[in-house]
């Protein structure tokens, strides 16, 4: 991933042109260098993603053969 680092307060900064002005600290003076940040995700975070995933099913699964909630309470439309 392409990124650039401010040289006046070391902010990263991805994207693929080059920043008029620091986001962080609001100054382009100094400049920016261009830098390459590597993408890649920790084995941890595979795990939470995966466990998000579960969950989010299993709370879809609680509503399955409820009336639903906008015909319900909202007259229907």
């Amino acid at each position: 991933m392409k990124a650039w680092m401010c040289l006046g307060c070391h902010a990263e900064i991805p994207q693929e042109e080059k920043p008029d002005t620091c986001p962080l600290c609001n100054q382009h003076r100094e400049g920016f260098e261009e830098i390459e940040k590597e993408e890649k995700q920790e084995p941890e975070d595979k795990k939470y993603s995966q466990v998000y995933k579960e969950t989010l099913e299993q709370l879809e699964g609680y509503d399955e053969g409820c009336e639903p909630e906008r015909l319900k309470y909202c007259g229907g439309d």
